[in-house]
């Protein structure tokens, strides 16, 4: 399955103990690489607790969720290919903008200048 930046997707997780997993929504924010086709996600939780760096998603029906929803940026882990089952929507723009700043601060980087980070591409950051 091709998988597109900021789509949302059910994927599998399994569980450390047992060879059980549940499906849970992500948003994918970083494209398959290497044999695995690992790729970076957040998952995401319609339970309203959240950290200060998760990201409340306005816009969850638009892209496909049931309920109100949160972003769990403090979350963020890889998923296997194999794991992601299929597409359910794409995340709204303002919610992208909102991500995108929200992994800005988590990692530390800025933008640089002249590049458009709302491109599909990949872009160039600065560690600060």
């Amino acid at each position: 399955m091709e998988v597109k930046r900021y789509g949302v997707y059910l994927a599998k997780f399994h569980f450390l103990e047992s060879a059980d997993y549940k499906i849970r929504p992500i948003i994918i924010v970083g494209l398959p690489r290497g044999h695995y086709e690992a790729m970076i996600a957040i998952p995401i939780s319609s339970r309203p607790e959240r950290e200060d760096i998760d990201v409340v998603l306005k816009h969850w029906q638009s892209s496909g969720l049931q309920k109100p929803s949160v972003a769990r940026l403090h979350r963020l882990t890889a998923v296997m290919g194999s794991n992601v089952l299929e597409e359910i929507g794409q995340v709204a723009a303002a919610d992208q903008s909102a991500i995108r700043q929200a992994l800005q601060r988590l990692f530390g980087f800025k933008t640089v200048s002249g590049l458009d980070p709302s491109d599909d591409q990949e872009y160039g950051v600065v560690v600060q």
